[in-house]
């Protein structure tokens, strides 16, 4: 199984083994893991309370009336781009799809703390681009590539963003969270000379690395647990009557 596992070598390739050995590293692990599991949680309760068609209903259909409503409002004024609305409209509105994906997000980010994903995806870029003849013009290729992957960081922020905000006060910790957290590991993983320094400076001997990383995974796990906490009180009550009767 630890012949799975991956880590980057010496020499800036991929090798198998595991990415960060250290008690810190696996701490990260075991942390990512509970926060998912914290996520899946949440989701799970809510979907109990809010069946998936009235999700849909409240959500992606929602998503589609909004998105189309505000730019006919933008392209009226279109200084109302700058300005954003946190205000929740629904407070009974509960929307679980975003803890299943926030879980799957989490889970994904804890086994790539060990395998390097991103050590290989640029190791097998490199050999492709020396095999097929290219590596020579690679920055063009890399800058069409850091477009592109900025491009959908853009769009999939503004799609969660669209999707939860009628419920924004309940969800935003967890969206700023996670959006926190894989832009920390995106600039890490990025290997920005600067950053590199200030990530293995340390604050009373623990690496500034671990504690932005540990800090956004309980971040993003204390509002899991607190989306929980909070369920709206009136369909609790209607599901506790109906374990009871069951």
């Amino acid at each position: 199984m630890i012949n799975l596992l991956a880590r980057a070598s010496e020499h800036g390739g991929w090798e198998p083994g595991i990415g960060d050995p250290t008690f810190f590293g696996w701490l990260a692990v075991f942390c990512y893991f509970a926060a998912a599991y914290l996520s899946y949680r949440a989701g799970r309760l809510e979907r109990r309370l809010q069946p998936r068609s009235t999700e849909i209903a409240y959500g992606w259909n929602r998503l589609a009336r909004d998105a189309m409503e505000k730019l006919r409002t933008t392209v009226k004024d279109p200084s109302r781009i700058f300005k954003l609305d946190y205000s929740s409209t629904t407070s009974s509105i509960l929307l679980p799809t975003f803890w299943f994906g926030l879980c799957g997000v989490l889970v994904f980010l804890g086994f790539n703390k060990q395998l390097d994903l991103q050590s290989c995806f640029t190791q097998v870029g490199r050999d492709m681009a020396k095999s097929e003849g290219w590596y020579e013009g690679r920055r063009t290729v890399q800058a069409i590539f850091v477009v592109v992957m900025a491009l959908l960081g853009v769009l999939t922020i503004a799609g969660s963003y669209w999707y939860i905000h009628g419920a924004w006060r309940r969800y935003r910790i967890a969206f700023f969270g996670i959006i926190y957290l894989v832009t920390f590991v995106i600039i890490r993983a990025a290997s920005f000379h600067h950053m590199d320094v200030f990530l293995q400076s340390t604050l009373g001997g623990i690496y500034f690395n671990h504690i932005l990383e540990l800090g956004g995974i309980i971040f993003i796990g204390y509002a899991a647990w607190a989306a929980t906490r909070q369920l709206p009180q009136q369909p609790h009550k209607a599901f506790e009557k109906t374990v009871r009767i069951r």
